[in-house]
């Protein structure tokens, strides 16, 4: 038995019960978390194909047989190549430069370097019930794979040469196979897959020295970063903030993408919720400034999850307003977390710029995307920070005796409802 069947949902013994489940009629949508919105979906190439997704917004397709490589629009656009018969599709993992494709299958073991022009494919090695791989440089994949060849025999993680085919032995864990994400200081970070137990996902991870140290790894050397999750299906990082995002993939029952705080393993968001069975989570980077976190920028990093469907979610960003009544001028924000908090602040507009600039406030290692002004000429905007109401309203009212109108900008700095800084809204002009 293909011992990565229980994280991917029974993809074998339960595939027309999952296609049952995603396209049941009546199925309520997923349900996004405050401070994100979903901003499109469209259905996968080929149903329960693996994919990855380039920065072009192309995807390659793997779909057991076919590795096909199709544009942002979900159009065919060519074969790049065909194997021999049909197997169990794993994993599918481009290359940082959109050369090559590193393609994993689960019947033989077999791991593929596939072309991206379309110039042929190769197998660079086997490696038994492979589930899920990262790149760890432009040479070298982390591959999760449980080479023991049984169902409860545990799980490897295995260094693999993406030229020469050489595989490294790194570490190994009970279970059977879960998902990797790599951390940008080299970090490796994996999700335990336990059967045994109901709330049987840990995320671990190993720091970069230990996977180069030579040395055989367990979980015992692995650091823990939140324990009692639930049937890990896909694990990402944040490449902007290093939050770590984990789908619970549960058959049957609701599964979610929940947001993990890097530095203290907190759960800091649950992103989605969904009755669909989900299957990968990839986090894009965008041209803009942000990170995937609620109340962010909507252009600075976004997300594709599979449930059925490609969703694509980003931040839901506050919107600022401002209106007057006589000498009486209230600046009103909507869409900010409910029931917490907003500090408005505000500068001359002799020192305003519309362009955003990223400052970190110091000891929280907030990103606080500000207007354009040297923070020595923002104000607040009275001694206390004002509420949001059960919609995630607020507002703050000053008076104008008839010279303010013209000379401000002003923006809000969101608060959770401890009072942490955890987003902003837009800024405008009075």
């Amino acid at each position: 038995m293909n011992a990565s069947i229980p994280a991917r949902g029974l993809r074998v013994l339960c595939a027309a019960s999952a296609l049952t489940l995603l396209v049941a009629p009546g199925l309520a949508q997923d349900t996004i978390g405050d401070g994100f919105a979903e901003t499109a979906s469209q259905p996968t190439p080929v149903a329960f194909a693996s994919y990855d997704t380039l920065p072009s917004g192309e995807r390659v397709v793997f779909d057991g047989q076919n590795i096909d490589l199709y544009d942002a629009a979900g159009v065919f656009v060519m074969n790049l190549a065909t194997l021999p018969g049909f197997v169990f599709n794993s994993f599918v993992e481009a290359d940082p430069s959109s050369t090559f494709a590193i393609v994993g299958e689960s019947s033989n073991g077999d791991v593929f370097r596939v072309a991206l022009d379309g110039s042929g494919y190769t197998t660079l090695a086997t490696l038994v019930f492979n589930y899920d791989a990262v790149f760890e440089d432009a040479n070298h994949v982390l591959v999760s794979a449980a080479t023991c060849g049984g169902f409860n025999c545990g799980n490897d993680i295995v260094r693999l040469d993406t030229t020469t085919g050489a595989t490294d032995f790194l570490a190994h864990v009970d279970g059977p196979s879960g998902p990797v994400a790599l951390a940008d200081d080299g970090s490796l970070f994996y999700a335990t897959v336990d059967t045994t137990i109901p709330d049987n996902t840990d995320i671990i991870s190993w720091t970069q020295a230990q996977l180069n140290s030579g040395s055989s790894l367990d979980e015992s050397d692995a650091s823990v970063l939140h324990a009692g999750l639930r049937a890990a299906a896909s694990l990402e990082i944040c490449p902007e903030y290093g939050n770590v995002f984990l789908a619970e993939s549960v058959f049957g029952d609701t599964s979610r993408i929940l947001e993990f705080d890097a530095d203290s393993g907190d759960q800091v968001d649950v992103v989605v919720e969904s009755l669909s069975y989900l299957t990968k989570i990839e986090l894009v980077e965008d041209a803009g400034i942000g990170h995937f976190h609620a109340y962010q920028p909507a252009d600075g990093v976004f997300m594709h999850y599979n449930n059925g469907d490609i969703v694509t979610v980003r931040p839901q960003r506050p919107v600022a307003s401002i209106s007057q009544i006589g000498s009486a001028v209230t600046v009103t924000v909507t869409g900010a977390k409910p029931n917490a908090a907003m500090l408005v602040v505000y500068t001359p507009l002799n020192f305003y710029e519309p362009n955003s600039v990223t400052t970190i406030l110091g000891g929280t290692g907030f990103q606080f995307h500000a207007m354009t002004s040297p923070l020595s000429r923002l104000r607040r905007s009275g001694p206390f920070y004002q509420p949001t109401d059960a919609t995630g309203t607020g507002s703050f009212s000053y008076f104008d005796p008839g010279n303010i109108a013209g000379t401000l900008a002003f923006q809000a700095l969101i608060m959770d409802e401890s009072g942490t800084p955890i987003g902003s809204s837009d800024s405008l002009l009075n």
